[in-house]
């Protein structure tokens, strides 16, 4: 009977554990879209307003490769030239966000790869995707792009508009 009891305890706080480690994962995965959404709120209210790739408020944003706040822009850049496309979004949606574990970035304990579909409205009026990566660090409680495969160009969110 004590040995049932023993078991059915373990099994207990084992679930436990599991609910509170699952609880752990989402609240991570929320507090990293709240700020992908905030990211992509600010750079589309500064290319509004300042039609250039890279301003003052974004590199708030970003993390330089010695680990410092303040970056010129992500350290991790898909190969490309800058343009100055202005794309105008209708909309956007986060598709996923995964946790990279065998990326190791110093001192950074998580990093996130984030996948963005954007609905650019093109100059007929047809409507095209375009899928965005971020990596997304976690460093000294706070969260930082540190990948970007979008900077080729300008976008602007339509209700940035005015």
């Amino acid at each position: 009977m004590k040995n049932r009891i023993k078991t059915i305890t373990r099994l207990i706080v084992f679930q436990f554990l599991l609910l509170f480690l699952q609880s752990c994962s989402n609240n991570k995965k929320n507090n990293v879209n709240s700020f992908i959404e905030e990211y992509i709120n600010t750079v589309s209210s500064e290319h509004a307003k300042y039609k250039s790739n890279i301003t003052e408020k974004m590199k708030n944003y970003y993390m330089d490769y010695e680990n410092k706040e303040m970056a010129d822009m992500p350290e991790y850049l898909e190969i490309g030239p800058f343009r100055n496309n202005v794309l105008l979004i209708n909309s956007y949606k986060i598709l996923s966000i995964k946790e990279i574990k065998d990326v190791k970035i110093p001192e950074c304990k998580h990093v996130y790869d984030i996948d963005v579909q954007f609905e650019i409205e093109t100059e007929n009026g047809i409507a095209k995707q375009k899928i965005a990566n971020y990596w997304v660090t976690y460093y000294k409680n706070k969260f930082y792009i540190y990948g970007d495969n979008f900077l080729q160009d300008i976008y602007i969110l339509k209700k940035d508009i005015n």
